[in-house]
């Protein structure tokens, strides 16, 4: 493996080529979400927030036919127990592993909702969320009932997820083939949302005006092919199209 570039501009430089998160019109940022605001905080304290990104290629990739394979990471961290302010073990670190189609303009087609629920503990009265993504510009195939390899045919696919919600976890690794651009980095970008309750747990239920985080890099590295690989198995021409038995994520309300 490369080692990552040594300074914070070789890095920037280097993600440039790279996926980006963003809003609606470029690279950077959350798409707004008009009137509706981002956290809820319920009753106890229990922050809820919602919020909503692209994904971008660069400006200076022939996108056709690209996806981007985003794996997050999101961990709840640095929780404080009510009411000692005593230290509290952080829950499982929630991963998924999912594909974007890139279409016009770069963008991905569909929108990416970053939402959770948590301190759901009345005792925690503090903590922070932190949401780590890895992106990585390909090509993607999908396997079909019958076990044949073909492009999707939706702009989203769900490989994986280890925590339980009332959708399928995702197709699985072994139906999803997907083969990085070689002349193309990996970045990893993330963000965090500190949160408390301050001295007691008995927030009451209203909509907050907390700051919207900002994306951060956090790496970014471009692996060099390896002359000692085994030569990758050539993708199946992009006929006939399939829909993996996976539903898209639902549209922002």
């Amino acid at each position: 493996m490369a080692p990552a570039p040594a300074t914070p501009a070789e890095q920037a430089r280097l993600a440039a080529r790279g996926a980006v998160p963003g809003g609606t019109d470029g690279p950077g940022g959350f798409v707004a979400r008009g009137s509706a605001r981002n956290f809820y905080v319920g009753r106890g304290g229990r922050l809820w927030y919602y919020l909503n990104n692209y994904h971008w290629a660069p400006v200076d990739l022939e996108a056709h036919g690209v996806w981007i394979r985003a794996e997050l990471r999101a961990d709840f961290i640095d929780l404080v127990r009510w009411p000692d302010r005593g230290a509290l073990t952080s829950p499982p670190t929630k991963t998924t592993v999912e594909y974007w189609a890139v279409g016009p303009g770069n963008r991905s087609v569909r929108l990416d909702n970053h939402k959770d629920y948590w301190l759901l503990d009345p005792k925690t009265c503090a903590g922070s969320a932190r949401v780590e993504v890895t992106l990585t510009l390909g090509r993607l195939q999908v396997r079909d009932a019958q076990g044949a390899w073909a492009v999707p045919s939706e702009g989203y696919v769900l490989e994986s997820r280890n925590y339980l919600t009332d959708e399928p976890p995702g197709i699985g690794a072994e139906s999803a083939r997907f083969e990085p651009l070689d002349d193309r980095p990996t970045t990893t970008w993330g963000y965090a949302i500190p949160w408390s309750t301050g001295t007691s747990p008995l927030t009451r239920s209203a909509w907050q005006d907390l700051q919207i985080p900002a994306w951060r890099l956090l790496d970014a590295r471009q692996d060099p092919p390896s002359p000692s690989a085994a030569a990758p198995q050539p993708l199946v021409p992009p006929s006939p199209v399939v829909t993996p038995n996976e539903p898209s994520p639902p549209d922002e309300p």
